[in-house]
């Protein structure tokens, strides 16, 4: 991979070879002066050492100069940079949501009945995941970075490419953990539950915020195009979609996605904010609640606004809760500022996972009271390990 630190190693290695010679001409000139010799300087060993030592310097200064040179010479004009970063990217994204699907796929495994009834199948499937995400490493520390882009932006892509390469190390131990638990389970002596559900947590979140430092450095190279990141992003994501690897099912052909599977635990009555729920009517939200304190209509859609919710309207029925403050609470008592363990906890490991603007997304599917597919959002903000904001709605 290109980047300014090759550039810097280069400059680094001529540097000490002019400083050796420019020691061996000193060193020259020390031993004819120090022998006592008259006129010194006119001895031709003197001069000798003189030349060596003008030759380094030159040498060094000229080195430097033409790989700086030759460096800034590749670099293209601004709209063909722009080209070359849109490609590099479309690569880039096809890795990214790979690495998002081992991330699901080991997640989905973890949750599996027969993975726990059956040990073995579930360390075998780990142990299988890990083998294929070392390849899958292999690949993306290949990516090239585009000698035509400038030193700063070629930079970013590297350090975005070593944080996705961090966070597949986090997800083998992620796997790892897994495949403890599951010998543990194999000799029936699962001990330390909370502790290992606390390693898996901190896992999840470690790695969410390596994501989130990587979609970022992206983010900044976009901006420098001015691009729209959230178009251009689309636009690469779909053109990634077809070079996304494939990953195959590593555990029990009954296991689900937990992409598509709603947790079996939660029920509409998980979707309930206080005392109000999606799908509930108009005038039930306003015996609940009373009138808002004001009605807004934000990109074509109507809002109630309450001191602790904003309601989302649509066709007099309740489409979107979103908190406004931590005094409004869920059933199982989350609320914003609750720790995101405590969500774990409670609401399990079955979950959509995203990063979206500095902010981690952890999304449970559940059917509401109408019958409507609807995803209960927990919101932490990047860095952080409490809820920023609760939402639930309608898909």
């Amino acid at each position: 991979m290109g980047g300014y630190s090759d550039i810097f190693m280069a400059v680094a290695i001529i540097a000490f070879v002019a400083i050796i010679g420019l020691l061996f001409g000193t060193g020259m000139k020390k031993q004819i002066r120090d022998s006592g010799v008259e006129n010194y300087e006119n001895d031709p060993k003197y001069k000798e050492g003189s030349k060596v030592q003008k030759v380094a310097i030159a040498a060094g200064i000229v080195g430097i100069v033409i790989i700086l040179g030759i460096n800034f010479l590749k670099i293209a004009p601004e709209d063909k940079q722009k080209e070359v970063f849109i490609e590099w990217n479309t690569k880039y994204s096809a890795a990214y949501k790979t690495t998002r699907q081992y991330f699901d796929k080991v997640s989905s495994m973890a949750q599996t009945k027969e993975a726990y009834e059956l040990p073995d199948l579930g360390i075998a499937g780990m142990e299988k995941y890990s083998e294929e995400l070392d390849t899958h490493k292999e690949k993306l520390s290949k990516l090239d970075i585009p000698l035509e882009l400038s030193i700063n932006r070629r930079e970013k892509l590297k350090k975005a490419v070593e944080k996705q390469i961090e966070a597949i190390d986090e997800l083998k131990n992620r796997i790892n953990i897994y495949i403890d638990l599951f010998k543990k389970v194999k000799k029936h002596n699962v001990d330390n539950e909370d502790k290992i559900l606390n390693s898996i947590n901190e896992s999840t979140v470690k790695m969410g915020i390596i994501l989130a430092d990587a979609e970022e450095l992206i983010d900044d190279v976009n901006k420098s195009f001015n691009l729209d990141s959230n178009k251009v992003q689309s636009k690469i994501e779909n053109a990634a979609s077809t070079q996304t690897e494939k990953i195959p099912s590593a555990g029990p052909k009954t296991q689900q996605s937990s992409q598509s599977t709603p947790t079996g635990s939660l029920t509409a009555k998980d979707l309930y904010l206080g005392n109000v729920s999606v799908g509930d009517s108009t005038s039930s939200l306003k015996a609940a609640k009373g009138e808002p304190s004001k009605v807004v209509t934000e990109n074509g859609e109507i809002h109630w606004k309450y001191n602790d919710i904003d309601v989302t309207i649509v066709n007099d029925t309740i489409s979107t809760l979103i908190t406004e403050s931590s005094a409004v609470s869920t059933p199982k008592g989350i609320h914003e500022n609750s720790l995101i363990g405590d969500v774990f906890t409670k609401y399990g490991n079955d979950y959509r996972y995203e990063v979206y603007n500095n902010i981690q997304l952890y999304e449970y599917p559940i059917t509401s009271k109408d019958g409507a597919p609807c995803l209960l959002r927990f919101a932490v903000k990047n860095g952080e390990n409490k809820v920023y904001y609760i939402s639930m709605r309608k898909v």
